[in-house]
């Protein structure tokens, strides 16, 4: 019993250190400890006997040929964006790791899940820490090439505010949805904490989503619920005083100076506060609505200019100009082939949760895309498809299980 249970505790350690690692490791120069780390992993759990997952390899052919044809647009118009290639080249080996992983790792759905979660739950906690130890944050900025620091905030192990808090946002959802069961509601509330916290000390942005996603999930669950109606309309009354008052005091005025509404009364000192601390702005206007704009001719519109655009933090329009929408569309019909890949694997009993958790996040990606760049960008785009990896080690047990069940009766090949 203690052997097995120690088995348990070392495959769990492992695959901890493989998901942290494969979503914050750090890169130094040319040395990605996300790529390579992860991929001794494996090496060490499969005793070298390495399977292929074809599905994943086809993903990561797939990223291979845009990055081929970004090397050409690039090679046509005599220009150069070495950080896009590697960019493209780090997603393409990242499928190539996890084809190694589903391939040849004895991991079960359930222990992926749950070590992502703590994955997640850590850097949230590292988060938190950094922002109230001056010196962390420094050093974290160091390793994650964030060189952008705020008082009262930290990115962790990433290199931007948005995906820092967006990586909580995702947290937040394991447990909304029950991707992640704690034990008890006290566990529950306290890690939503934490990933609220790691939200509030990341981004504005992350704040928002945080707090439209806790309160919709969770107050359908509690329509659900079994409490006496009585409790559910003082939860409601309590919480849309609560929320009502956070959105106008806090949300209403930063909405109403992005998108320069003028619909409210922002004092200037609030104004120059929400232009100070945005990523992008400038003395006379906040950039973020001027930032959607096109190459200057049609053929690099379409094809693309092979380099993408640094006046710019959207990330649409950043892969416009690496290789036209040619090259953007390819790039969402990758993500689609990654989510209905996923999803047809999700036809398997009791994984309705998870088809819903996958959905809001393909869905939160694609649409935040349009404020700064998530596509196959670092740490996101292997989340993405760890998420979508997931369904593939459902199947395995299920067709293991059915192979088992067979096998006493007829045998099984």
């Amino acid at each position: 019993m203690k052997e097995k249970s120690s088995r348990i505790f070392v495959g769990d350690f492992l695959c901890f250190i493989f998901i942290f690692i494969f979503l914050f490791g750090i890169k130094v120069e040319y040395f990605d400890s996300s790529i390579f780390v992860p991929l001794i992993i494996v090496f060490m759990i499969s005793g070298g006997v390495i399977k292929l997952d074809g599905r994943s390899i086809m993903v990561a052919v797939m990223i291979s040929i845009l990055l081929i044809y970004q090397t050409i647009i690039q090679l046509i118009g005599s220009t150069s964006d070495l950080d896009s290639i590697l960019r493209l080249l780090r997603a393409s080996l990242t499928c190539v790791i996890m084809a190694i992983f589903i391939g040849s790792v004895p991991f079960s759905a359930a222990q992926i899940l749950r070590t992502l979660f703590f994955a997640l739950l850590v850097h949230a906690i590292l988060i938190i820490s950094a922002t109230m130890v001056e010196s962390i944050n420094i050093s974290l900025s160091h390793f994650s090439g964030n060189e952008r620091i705020l008082p009262a905030k930290s990115s962790g192990l990433l290199a931007g505010y948005d995906i820092a808090g967006l990586f909580c946002v995702i947290g937040c959802l394991m447990l909304s949805f029950k991707i992640y069961r704690p034990r008890g509601i006290f566990t529950f509330i306290v890690f939503n904490i934490i990933f609220g916290l790691g939200c509030f000390f990341t981004s504005r942005l992350s704040i928002a989503l945080f707090v439209m996603f806790f309160v919709s999930i969770n107050f359908l669950n509690l329509i659900k619920s079994k409490i006496k109606i009585l409790s559910k309309v003082m939860i409601f009354v309590v919480s849309f005083v609560i929320i009502g008052f956070i959105l106008f005091k806090y949300i209403v005025p930063i909405i109403d100076v992005t998108f320069s509404l003028d619909l409210v009364p922002v004092s200037d000192d609030l104004y120059n506060k929400i232009v100070s601390n945005n990523a992008v702005q400038s003395p006379d206007q906040f950039l973020w609505a001027y930032m959607f704009f096109l190459p200057n001719d049609i053929f690099s519109s379409i094809f693309g200019t092979g380099v993408e655009a640094l006046q710019s933090d959207v990330g649409y329009v950043k892969d416009i100009f690496r290789y036209g929408f040619i090259g953007v569309l390819y790039s969402l019909f990758i993500y689609g082939y990654l989510y209905c890949r996923a999803r047809v694997a999700l036809a398997l009993p009791k994984s309705e949760n998870y088809s819903k958790f996958l959905a809001v996040v393909f869905i939160l990606i694609l649409v935040m895309t349009f404020k700064n760049n998530y596509i196959f960008t670092r740490g996101m785009f292997p989340l993405i498809v760890l998420v979508a990896s997931v369904p593939l080690f459902m199947i395995k047990k299920y067709n293991s299980s059915a192979c088992f069940e067979s096998s006493t009766v007829n045998g099984c090949m």
